[in-house]
């Protein structure tokens, strides 16, 4: 009894949540992305007119680029960079109840090329609050 307990303890921790999470039955909320057509029709959310955003987009924004930098800090991408959001640039898009935040490389702040890997983006779905409830690899 005590292997199997063993090896179980080692799967589970080595692998994280990803184990953990079907067994006691939680999955990540499912999320609705803009199809072609609809993306077409959406505009980024804009800046009033006194140049503020509203703040549930800027927390969007916030959380979208705090997720890349953590996703990809280990890459060597932010190198140059003093902070790892110096480098990125985020569009922000409000679409069913979620902002859908576009992140793209905008390594020229840091020194040197704006593109630093060929076909990246980050999209990520983030509900007002400022949780990202999904990711998209490679944009929408």
């Amino acid at each position: 009894m005590r292997l199997p307990t063993a090896i179980l303890a080692v799967a589970m921790s080595s692998t994280g949540c990803s184990v953990l999470a079907p067994l006691l039955g939680s999955k990540e909320p499912s999320v609705q992305w803009p199809r072609p057509e609809e993306l077409a029709e959406l505009k980024p959310v804009a800046s009033e007119a006194d140049g503020e955003f509203n703040g549930e987009a800027a927390l969007a924004a916030a959380a979208a680029l705090r997720e890349t930098a953590r996703l990809w800090s280990g890459q060597g991408l932010f190198e140059g960079c003093p902070t790892p959001a110096a480098g990125l640039g985020a569009t922000v898009y409000a679409w069913k109840g979620y902002y859908y935040v576009n992140i793209i490389q905008r390594f020229e702040r840091c020194g040197g090329k704006r593109f630093r890997m060929l076909d990246w983006w980050e999209a990520f779905a983030v509900s007002p609050e400022g949780h990202v409830i999904a990711r998209q690899p490679y944009g929408f």
